[in-house]
């Protein structure tokens, strides 16, 4: 696992947030057959199509307008900037593009969760059976090309407006090594999102949402891992530890097993416990009462006191815990507030630390609350100041992609004759003959043509990337994040 707190730091130049549909997050492939590789490229495909088309409309619905139910999406972006969107390294374009060529035969069938029984049973609902995830893919020349059914485009786009998750790219694909625990963690944040803490699915329902291998045997689907042992270890333990170990992911996920052998698995989802010692007001409140203890005299009775109850040298100066320093400030305030004078200090401070644990305890319960509202208020902090960043950021490059498109296209039209003009024009109308009456949406394709079909070697990528970094790094001078 890379250091989270680097993947955050480096989130300036792509919003990395993607929509995904409730129909997209259940989803399975024919035999399992995803790979952790594949799942990436998967998720780097929305990005890149969803970032196009803010590059080229005002809003999803105006694609479905301008494409229809016939026209192909051709999308295109630099090789790299898809191996980013993977979460991988641009020196693993190797990996990058045997994954491509997975991707361009990979089949998917959505809303398994609710049209399916985990058996292959329709339950409710429609199925569409396998589609194609993408129509082709191919590398030439440093881009990096890709065709999406109208079908599957909507599906991406979110079209419909049904259920939907806003998914931050990175965790799912810069943060986890297998195809299981991304799988799980968006179906817990499905289930998250509309209040639901526990949710039970059969252990065939549970490998078919995973995209656990599996054989068709006598028309009968046979998974790997027939062992629960087996599948608890490798799938169901890993995908568990990998979610709570991420460090800011706000929640935790246990499982239970119904049945012997086991049918069902329950998971419940628990809101995480901040960790109080990692942030600012830890250090905060220490500094405060060592100097506390300082003024009194009383800061090596408070470190042989802890450092004789953990056994430990040094417990006072590298352990101590937020609840044994909200202890000393309980036990400092008792003593600063006795109305009358007290005549051995250090003695009566070592005795009220020794006998005043209990009576803490409910004092505790009511300062862990406030830590709990303090830390959350911090994290909704950081994350909507992260959040205004990478809109802020995605927002100029989207900006300056269009700008720069616009600029290409007004300079090409004014080389050509009207005659040359109109020609191109009925090119257009022929290329995507679903435009014909609707002039706005029009407009947006013709110079998406131009800029497909004519600009040639006009249209510097190189170039473009300055421009954006350039407008982005001017923006983080004067923006306040």
């Amino acid at each position: 696992m890379r250091e989270e707190l680097e993947i955050v730091g480096n989130s300036n130049e792509d919003d990395h947030v993607i929509v995904k549909s409730d129909r997209i997050v259940s989803f399975a492939t024919p035999n399992g057959s995803l790979t952790s590789a594949v799942y990436k490229c998967m998720n780097a495909v929305i990005l890149a199509l969803q970032n196009d088309v803010k590059q080229k409309f005002e809003n999803f619905e105006d694609v479905d307008r301008a494409y229809g139910d016939s026209v192909v999406y051709e999308l295109s972006l630099p090789f790299v900037k898809f191996v980013d969107y993977m979460g991988w390294k641009s020196n693993n374009r190797t990996g990058a593009r045997k994954a491509i060529d997975l991707l361009a035969n990979l089949k998917v069938e959505w809303d398994i969760l609710e049209s399916q029984d985990g058996k292959g049973n329709k339950v409710s609902g429609d199925r569409i059976g396998f589609r194609h995830y993408v129509m082709a893919a191919e590398i030439d020349d440093g881009s990096l090309k890709i065709q999406i059914a109208p079908e599957i485009r909507r599906e991406l786009l979110n079209s419909y407006s049904s259920s939907f998750l806003n998914l931050n790219l990175r965790i799912a694909n810069d943060i986890w090594s297998d195809k299981y625990t991304p799988r799980l963690y968006e179906h817990c944040l499905m289930f998250k999102r509309d209040g639901v803490k526990k949710f039970e699915w059969s252990v065939a329902k549970f490998k078919e949402l995973m995209n656990v291998q599996y054989n068709i045997v006598d028309g009968k689907k046979e998974y790997a891992y027939p062992d629960f042992k087996e599948l608890k270890r490798i799938v169901i333990n890993k995908s568990i530890n990998n979610i709570n170990n991420t460090n800011f992911i706000d929640f935790t996920v246990t499982a239970q097993y119904v049945g012997k052998p086991v049918r069902n698995i329950m998971f419940f989802i628990q809101d995480k416990v901040p960790n109080f010692s990692a942030s600012p007001r830890y250090i905060e409140l220490k500094d405060k009462i060592v100097k506390e203890l300082n003024e009194l005299g009383f800061l090596q009775v408070a470190k042989d006191y802890f450092d004789k109850k953990h056994s430990t040298e040094d417990y006072f100066d590298k352990e101590i815990s937020v609840k044994e320093l909200h202890y000393l400030n309980y036990n400092l305030n008792l003593y600063t507030n006795q109305k009358r004078a007290v005549e051995k200090p250090l003695r009566y401070f070592q005795t009220i630390l020794n006998k005043n644990t209990a009576s803490f305890e409910d004092a505790w319960l009511k300062i862990k609350e406030d830590e709990k509202v303090l830390e959350k208020q911090e994290q909704q902090r950081k994350s909507i100041a992260q959040a205004k960043k990478n809109e802020a950021m995605q927002k100029i490059e989207n900006d300056v992609i269009k700008e720069y498109r616009k600029e290409l296209v007004d300079s090409y039209l004014s080389t050509l004759t009207t005659i040359e003009y109109n020609e191109l024009e009925a090119k257009c109308k022929k290329h995507n003959p679903t435009l014909k009456n609707n002039p706005l949406i029009f407009k947006a394709m013709f110079h998406s043509y131009i800029v497909d079909h004519c600009l040639g070697d006009l249209f510097d990528q190189k170039e473009l990337n300055k421009l954006i970094k350039k407008a982005q790094a001017e923006a983080e001078l004067i923006l306040d994040f």
